[in-house]
């Protein structure tokens, strides 16, 4: 992974960018790199000058917002039936998007904007909120809105790694820590909804 790090930072930066937006649309289908991960990737060469920040904004949300807008929109036009066939359902839990469906049902606009706070899990709430029948121009206007804050956050993370690490391996050194902690994080996450679900048919089984 930091071989391949380094050859981006070899890149110029609208190269970079577009490399970053590449990777946030085609994560519609299976993400090769969390997002979160992206971000700081961009906050690290943010750090070394090899790209600047509002070109890291940018080239986020060039990608982040039209993946987004695009689950809701399927959600929105195929629904349940899509994802309880192969290969979406390998994607995509039903019973999971049924669960955060009627979340948003009840709290639209807030489950919308902290989504974009919750890594690696908003495929199904994305999906959920097109069930929900929300206007896509509303779910996008509330998911720019979020990622103002999200992004710069991230992007400063990333600085900040490449600014005390000391040299460019080093920082993506950290990166790869930092991925692998997300990745922990959605194994251990997988797993306390696993046990919640199968302690509630057993409970129901009780009564």
């Amino acid at each position: 992974m930091e071989n391949l790090l380094l050859q981006l930072s070899e890149l110029e930066s609208w190269r970079i960018g577009l490399i970053a937006t590449w990777l946030l649309l085609q994560g519609v289908v299976v993400a090769l790199f969390p997002e979160e991960i992206i971000a700081v990737t961009l906050g690290v060469l943010w750090s070394q000058g090899k790209i600047s920040f509002p070109e890291s904004l940018f080239f986020m949300q060039a990608g982040l917002m039209p993946a987004n807008a695009f689950m809701v929109g399927v959600g929105k036009r195929f629904g349940l039936p899509l994802i309880r066939r192969r290969p979406f359902s390998w994607i995509l839990d039903a019973n999971e998007v049924q669960d955060w469906l009627e979340i948003i049902r009840k709290n639209k606009k807030k489950v919308i904007f902290f989504a974009r706070f919750t890594p690696m899990i908003r495929g199904p709430i994305y999906f959920a909120t097109g069930m929900s029948q929300l206007r896509i121009p509303e779910f996008s206007r509330i998911d720019y809105i979020a990622s103002l804050i999200q992004i710069p956050i991230l992007l400063t993370l990333g600085k900040w790694i490449g600014v005390s690490a000391g040299s460019l391996m080093g920082a993506f050194q950290n990166v790869g820590i930092v991925f692998i902690l997300l990745f922990g994080w959605m194994v251990i996450f997988g797993v306390i909804r696993k046990q919640k679900k199968t302690r509630v048919p057993s409970r129901e089984n009780q009564t």
